[in-house]
């Protein structure tokens, strides 16, 4: 039986993981995801122990160890398939927002109430 891995592995570790594959260097893959440096190589070590694994041979260059090029495309086959849930399907139109300036009502109707006896069931 497989060990299984404690703590919870989060999206944007992938996202940073295959930023740094991508760009090979911590700065520019930090600045494609909008992060600090300093978070990439956070979730860097967090992935690491995660998989208890390195994946990053941190030398200039960049380089990915034996693991981590074969984690390269679980990494992205996980982060296209969260994306295609998150975009909406080809065949769906999205819902329009309807707020209360969109609702035109006529002061001037009237509803008549309509009185009824009730009748309860016991």
């Amino acid at each position: 039986m497989a060990k299984t891995v404690e703590g919870k592995l989060r999206l944007i570790w992938l996202e940073a993981f295959l930023a740094v594959h991508k760009y090979g260097s911590f700065s520019k893959a930090a600045d494609s995801l909008g992060i600090h440096q300093t978070s990439v190589t956070r979730y860097m070590k967090a992935l690491a122990r995660w998989l208890r694994s390195p994946l990053i041979v941190t030398s200039e260059p960049i380089t990915l160890t034996d693991k981590g090029q074969a984690f390269v495309s679980v990494a992205q086959e996980v982060c296209d398939a969260l994306q295609r849930i998150r975009d909406p399907l080809p065949t769906e139109r999205p819902k329009k927002m309807v707020s209360a300036r969109d609702i035109k009502i006529n002061p001037a109707a009237q509803v008549k109430r309509i009185k009824t006896k009730s009748k309860r069931a016991i």
